[in-house]
């Protein structure tokens, strides 16, 4: 059994609670990530050698899982619950920190404004909710708001990017809208429980060992660290990216039109390919797979809708054989099926009997061809130094 399966989450009081496969930065083939400790207006994130800490300054804002492209970061309160579902109506968000009294009517309370996800906002929008966001005036001096720009400006690009390329200007998007209020009426920030002292990498696989709890209790330390037998797609990339294309396809129909290729990225192979499959193996969603085909070829299959876009594939392919883009052709309609990328007859290597992909006729598969390489280098060296004339 993997790690994700025994341990899938890590959580301390009120920080944020991490799904460690879900993490590229974390994952066995590493995506330069970073974009939490980025986005953190605290500096809690600690990135080590051996995995990934919360320091005692966070303060519980959410800013880390608003910029998370996969949905691994989560902290509670920031989903009001089902029953707000409306027809065309504003769905009004305040900040924990504005009083009762004081409260627009039928807002929400969220714990900071700026830890609401894209995802969020477009699910809301889907469910004909139009999220409007009061801004009060207190952001930018709010130990969360330390930022050049207001803490909700990139979610709300990013989600106002998303539901135009599905429903043009049909559907009003989510919006900041001022409500200045007296800074003095401003209840206190709460902190986040303090974050215990690092998990060493022994006592970290001795709580695995021990049949740890999905989520540990709030005394323990923050600590994550992924290393794993084998590198699987994360159940929780998928789920996010699956409920991302659900609320898209639900904003267009609203709009009464088809879902847009747009909202998804593309990937396209090239000649060079192999098939080795390096690519499909370190996906971490599982977008890209490695395929056997009806007609006894091989190839890979890409699922738009999965892919969190994180160019992985196209960094890995040893062939430079793949390119990525964002965002399809806005004109065509999204398909929902994995699309076939490659398709490669077998050949039997000469040598060992595998079957391989052969490139320009090639007798031997690409192990074969190495080794043999190798063998011609090494002993055409030797034989060289063994025929040069000896001087007395």
């Amino acid at each position: 059994m993997d790690i994700a399966s025994q341990v899938p989450t890590r959580q301390v009081g009120s920080t944020p609670r991490l799904t460690v496969d879900a993490c590229l930065a974390l994952r066995p083939a590493a995506t330069e990530c970073g974009v939490c400790a980025q986005a953190c207006p605290v500096a809690a994130f600690d990135w080590r050698d051996d995995g990934v800490c919360i320091s005692a300054n966070c303060v519980g804002c959410g800013r880390c899982a608003a910029v998370c492209p996969t949905g691994a970061i989560e902290v509670a309160g920031f989903a009001p619950p089902p029953s707000l579902a409306g027809a065309d109506s504003a769905l009004y968000l305040e900040c924990q920190r504005v009083p009762a009294a004081l409260r627009h009517a039928g807002a929400q309370e969220v714990p900071c404004l700026g830890g609401l996800t894209p995802l969020q906002l477009i699910e809301w929008v889907a469910q004909g909710r139009t999220p409007v966001l009061l801004d009060h005036g207190w952001c930018m001096a709010c130990a969360a708001g330390a930022a050049a720009a207001h803490t909700t400006a990139e979610a709300l690009e990013e989600a106002a990017s998303d539901l135009h390329s599905v429903a043009a200007d049909r559907i009003e998007p989510p919006r900041l809208q001022s409500a200045p209020l007296p800074a003095s009426k401003a209840l206190p920030a709460t902190a986040a429980a303090p974050a215990g002292p690092a998990l060493g990498r022994r006592a970290f696989f001795a709580t695995l060992r021990g049949g740890a709890p999905a989520v540990v209790a709030a005394t323990r330390p923050t600590a994550w660290r992924a290393t794993r037998s084998a590198c699987r797609p994360s159940t929780q990339i998928q789920a996010n990216r699956k409920q991302r294309a659900n609320a898209l396809e639900r904003v267009a129909q609203r709009a009464g039109r088809a879902l847009s290729a747009a909202a998804f990225p593309v990937l396209r192979a090239h000649d060079g390919c192999t098939h080795e499959g390096i690519c499909a193996a370190a996906c971490p969603s599982g977008a890209l797979a490695s395929v056997e085909r009806a007609d006894g070829s091989v190839g890979l299959d890409f699922e738009a809708a999965t892919c969190v876009g994180c160019g992985l594939c196209v960094r890995l392919c040893p062939h430079d054989a793949l390119s990525l883009a964002q965002a399809g052709d806005a004109s065509m309609p999204h398909d929902a099926a994995p699309r076939g990328l490659t398709h490669h007859a077998l050949s039997c290597c000469t040598q060992c009997d595998a079957a391989f992909v052969a490139l320009a006729g090639a007798a031997l598969c690409p192990r074969c061809a190495m080794a043999q390489a190798q063998a011609r280098d090494l002993f055409g060296s030797l034989f060289k130094h063994s025929a040069a004339p000896q001087t007395i």
